[in-house]
């Protein structure tokens, strides 16, 4: 093969490679967002780095991965989802990721960031923090 050829290939293989990390890192948030819609926290521990900063109205701590899903599990017994809503996603650097969004329980409403940072080959979420909107 040619080396004008080679660098077609390289070019090419670098595209690809670019497109099946953009679908992937999109499948997470995706994933993310439809865990938190079904208030569904074994869902979302799959998504928590070894440990998470949950921030919540009455509490913001750092927990490990399994401590995390129980405190998530408690959060979704006691405001189940009416709704959630990605309204804004994007990235700060190439190792993080965030996205905000919109979740609805009863008559409350809460913001939600996501902050999402690459280990190894994959993102995962690192900060999760609910923010009670004023009606």
């Amino acid at each position: 093969m040619s080396k004008q050829g080679l660098k077609h290939l390289s070019v090419i293989f670098l595209l690809m490679i670019g497109i099946v990390f953009h679908g992937y890192s999109q499948d997470i948030v995706e994933g993310v967002a439809l865990a938190l819609r079904k208030g569904d926290s074994k869902t979302l521990v799959t998504y928590f780095s070894q440990s998470v900063d949950i921030g919540l109205p009455d509490k913001d701590q750092e927990y490990r991965k399994a401590q995390g899903g129980v405190v998530m599990d408690e959060f979704f017994r006691q405001h189940p989802p009416d709704k959630f809503i990605v309204e804004q996603d994007g990235t700060t650097d190439t190792m993080t990721k965030f996205f905000i969004g919109k979740y609805v329980t009863g008559d409350l409403e809460y913001q939600v960031l996501v902050i999402l940072k690459k280990e190894e080959d994959k993102y995962l979420i690192h900060k999760i923090k609910f923010e009670k909107k004023e009606q």
